[in-house]
């Protein structure tokens, strides 16, 4: 779990055995992009207008399956062919 601060990471955790919590800052690219290489799949809670960034320069180059619980954006739409050839499920809109 990341978050820009780490006390909030480790308090949604909470307690749990198989989660780890870390600073994250999606600007740093160095950071962001180490960190989403050792995730199994992403989970993006970031504000929208980030999540092509998280598509492309983290989800796409990683391979890593990703999950937003925001609309489908023309942008999003834009990595749909390549997330397919790679074998990846880019799911949005997800959520109550």
């Amino acid at each position: 779990m990341g978050d820009y601060a780490e006390s909030a990471a480790k308090e949604r955790i909470s307690s749990s055995a198989t989660a780890r919590a870390i600073s994250f800052n999606i600007e740093d690219t160095v950071t962001s992009r180490a960190a989403i290489s050792q995730a199994d799949v992403v989970i993006s809670l970031i504000p929208a207008s980030f999540h092509p960034l998280v598509g492309k320069n983290y989800g796409l180059l990683e391979k890593k399956h990703l999950l937003r619980p925001v609309m489908f954006s023309d942008e999003m739409k834009g990595l749909d062919g390549e997330a397919r050839l790679n074998g990846l499920l880019f799911l949005n809109e997800c959520g109550p």
